[in-house]
């Protein structure tokens, strides 16, 4: 796979948003740190050996670092909801359009 891929992670939250291309969010790195709050596109549309991975620009504010949420692709648009922000769960909900250019 080519491109900007996320750090190693765990309790992120993942969905497809089209056919053969997923968003990843989110997620713990370890020793009590939080993943960036990036949002990563894997488009594996070119074939699996031509993957790509790349930082999906947001326009905005964001649902900020957070682990074990939940992510939904809704066209057109990807939900975020609640998850724990590292001193605390939220019941918080984000909502992207995906078909708005940034």
């Amino acid at each position: 796979l080519n491109g900007v891929a996320p750090s190693p992670r765990a309790a992120h939250a993942s969905t497809s948003v089209e056919l053969m291309q997923m968003v990843v969010y989110g997620g713990a790195t370890g020793g009590g740190s939080l993943a960036s709050d990036d949002l990563f596109l894997l488009d594996m549309r070119q074939g699996e050996d031509l993957g790509q991975w790349m930082i999906v620009p947001v326009v905005g504010a964001t649902p900020g670092r957070r682990y074990g949420h939940t992510i939904q692709f809704s066209k057109p648009y990807i939900l975020v909801f609640g998850g724990n922000i590292g001193t605390e769960a939220v019941n918080d909900v984000w909502c992207l359009s995906v078909e708005k250019a940034p």
